[in-house]
């Protein structure tokens, strides 16, 4: 059995049916790891797939809220509704297992979702933005929740009897002021909702304006409209974005003395070979991306 199936194998017990892509040109891995205290699942996830699908309900998923927290990299999520989520690390999200949606790894992610059983959180069935919702990082009790889940994510399994349905009502507690502070904010603008998607969608070599104008469900040219003041095309948009990202990359593995070659960095961020990334680095930085990293590596010697 592949490495993707064995993935799958160990997705579809730990969460229902989902489907994932490999991000192409990269070697794919991904990891989860099941534990149980006293009947709460904890998983602990790390991959490098380029998109997680949910493909259709399951009895065992359809009883739980995934409580999410984002240990490192991005995770974008999409709700059938089209509502957008961006998950940073030491960010919580809470999404209901039997709503349909898409998950976009922006690079390789890892993250720890506690199953808290559908009964405990029940009362927040009545606010349809709570079931698929970014938690207030504002709160107190949000820092609190984070610490529990990050040691959950660590901890070894425990069967100590009433653990877990404590565990559980803590996380409860501790999630209902965060949820309900938040309904008053002022909904994304559209410019906010396409930066949103151009983030999820930039290791796809197929993103362009007229790709994000179809994921907005708006026209092309409304879509030009709304970045019109900007004074700025949103190919070069994408293009500054997708350069930044590889700069990440590239400073970050050479930092962690674990290099990433210029393709596989190119690659992983949608442009089609080395050369295109190559020249489109120089249009944005003005140099070689080769030449970009001596310097970067020089200057973290001096």
């Amino acid at each position: 059995m592949s490495d993707i199936e064995h993935w799958g194998e160990a997705v579809k017990h730990a969460f229902g049916d989902f489907h994932t892509e490999p991000d192409r040109g990269t070697p794919f891995f991904g990891r989860m790891h099941l534990k149980n205290y006293d009947g709460l699942e904890v998983a602990h996830i790390a991959t490098n797939a380029q998109k997680i699908e949910r493909i259709f309900s399951t009895l065992k998923a359809d009883q739980h809220y995934f409580v999410i927290l984002q240990q490192k990299g991005a995770m974008g999520f999409c709700s059938i509704r089209n509502e957008q989520i961006l998950l940073r690390p030491g960010e919580i999200a809470l999404i209901d297992s039997s709503a349909s949606h898409r998950m976009y790894p922006q690079g390789p992610i890892q993250q720890t979702s506690v199953h808290m059983p559908k009964h405990i959180l029940d009362q927040l069935g009545n606010n349809p933005k709570a079931i698929f919702s970014k938690l207030s990082q504002q709160h107190t009790s949000t820092k609190v929740l984070s610490t529990i889940l990050k040691q959950l994510a660590y901890a070894p399994s425990s069967q100590h009897e009433g653990e877990g349905q404590t565990i559980q009502q803590a996380i409860h507690t501790l999630i209902q002021p965060t949820i309900h502070g938040e309904q008053t904010s002022a909904a994304p603008s559209l410019k906010t909702v396409a930066y949103q998607h151009i983030l999820r969608l930039l290791p796809e070599a197929d993103l362009s304006p007229e790709r994000l104008a179809k994921e907005m469900q708006m026209s092309k040219r409304s879509l030009y409209r709304l970045f019109a003041e900007d004074d700025m095309s949103i190919a070069r948009l994408i293009l500054e974005a997708r350069i930044e990202q590889c700069c990440k990359d590239l400073a970050e593995s050479d930092l962690a003395n674990q290099p990433l070659s210029l393709t596989e960095v190119a690659f992983r961020w949608g442009f089609s070979d080395a050369s295109q990334f190559s020249r489109s680095f120089k249009r944005i930085k003005g140099v070689s991306p080769s030449v970009w990293r001596e310097s970067h590596i020089a200057s973290d010697h001096e």
